[in-house]
């Protein structure tokens, strides 16, 4: 089977708001593996709690990105959806949220999704 891929643009959040103490490194190694929560995300409003449901977590893999990264910037990167999972919601304009178990230390939108 082909792998699947994304293009995204992302945003790793800051510890004072729920965030990593630092942000992943080298996302075009494959190695930061991340699920993704497809959420609607309010314009100047970060509320990562309001949604939880862990059957919506689709685990990705960065694939393509900056070797170096800090928290508050943005990022374009590149996702690998690894899985045999319904990837269909992650369509062109799409908003999420990015976590590590249920904590979620990023967002982001689709700039090219799913066909």
């Amino acid at each position: 089977m082909k792998e699947r891929h994304i293009t995204a643009d992302v945003v790793f959040v800051p510890p004072e708001q729920g965030g990593r103490a630092e942000p992943p490194q080298d996302l075009n190694s494959g190695a930061y593996r991340p699920h993704l929560h497809v959420e609607k995300l309010r314009q100047g409003e970060w509320n990562p709690e309001e949604t939880n449901d862990a059957s919506d977590y689709l685990g990705v893999s960065f694939t393509g990105g900056p070797k170096a990264t800090e928290c508050a910037e943005l990022y374009r990167v590149r996702l690998a959806l690894p899985y045999g999972v319904d990837y269909s919601a992650l369509v062109k304009g799409c908003t999420f949220t990015i976590r590590e178990g249920s904590t979620a230390v990023g967002f982001g939108v689709v700039i090219e999704g799913i066909q």
